[in-house]
């Protein structure tokens, strides 16, 4: 019999234990590392209608929210 169990794990090493048992009720417990990586860059959704002006010297200001759209 082959049990399943999903689970989400945060970015990082983390310890998975599973435990075994025969029909005698023996049982064996193993512990391995488990390493977590996030290897999907970031996307981002722009605003497509946003409008930047610029001052004299070259120096915008424009708040993070404008871009974002809920990328």
């Amino acid at each position: 019999m082959v049990l399943k169990k999903l689970v989400t794990l945060p970015v990082g090493t983390h310890t998975a234990t599973y435990t075994a048992y025969d029909a005698c009720y023996n049982k064996t417990v193993v512990s391995i590392l488990v390493g977590v990586e996030d290897k999907t860059p970031p996307v981002t959704i722009c605003d497509e209608l946003a409008t930047v002006g610029l001052t004299t010297d070259g120096t915008a200001w424009v708040p993070a929210s404008v871009f974002d759209d809920g990328s």
